[in-house]
């Protein structure tokens, strides 16, 4: 009887098998994934709703015009959706890198850039 490493099944021909003894139960394991998979579903609609929100301009920045100072780039745009002061996101290199996302000032003057982009907020 073949036994599988991980409750994944990737490379198994048959279900995993769980010893009795397990602290949780198949079921509770089971309510478990499908709670993880529904905040997951919610979580990426909620990023979907906040990106459609933006628009993506390449090899622009607002270096100079720009304050604070995010780890990702949902976090710098959901900040941006609240801040009537905010006209959108920089991208110091367009790689969505922490410490490298900073908001643009509405009013900003675009300026040229050989790698960095900008998410501008629409209207």
């Amino acid at each position: 009887r073949q036994v599988c490493s991980s409750l994944s099944r990737s490379g198994c021909s048959r279900p995993a098998y769980v010893q009795p003894d397990d602290s949780l139960s198949l079921l509770q394991l089971r309510r478990s994934v499908q709670k993880e998979r529904a905040e997951a579903l919610q979580a990426t609609s909620s990023n979907a709703e906040v990106t459609s929100k933006f628009s993506k301009q390449m090899r622009v920045h607002c270096a100079g015009q720009s304050y604070g100072s995010y780890a990702n780039l949902d976090e710098a745009m959901q900040a941006c959706v609240g801040d009537p002061e905010c006209a959108g996101v920089f991208d110091r290199h367009c790689t969505n890198k922490a410490q490298k996302l900073h908001l643009c000032k509405v009013g900003f003057m675009p300026m040229k850039s050989a790698r960095s982009c900008m998410y501008n907020k629409k209207a």
